[in-house]
């Protein structure tokens, strides 16, 4: 987990596991396939949300 700012606005990120842990609805748990997937989570007003997803894959190509 990490936090850091963009603009001004602090988020936290973390990887969510896919071996029990469940993704922040608690919908996926236990799914192989999430456990590269990277959530960003925004605090406001007393509430939590998730701002995105990206899916980490370590054999796409990458722009030159």
């Amino acid at each position: 987990m990490s936090i850091f700012k963009y603009r001004g606005i602090f988020y936290f990120d973390t990887f969510f596991d896919g071996g029990g842990w469940a993704d922040f609805d608690g919908k996926r748990a236990n799914l192989a396939s999430l456990h590269n997937h990277l959530a960003v989570f925004l605090r406001q007003e007393g509430r939590t949300r998730e701002i995105c997803e990206y899916v980490y894959n370590p054999k796409a190509k990458t722009f030159p």
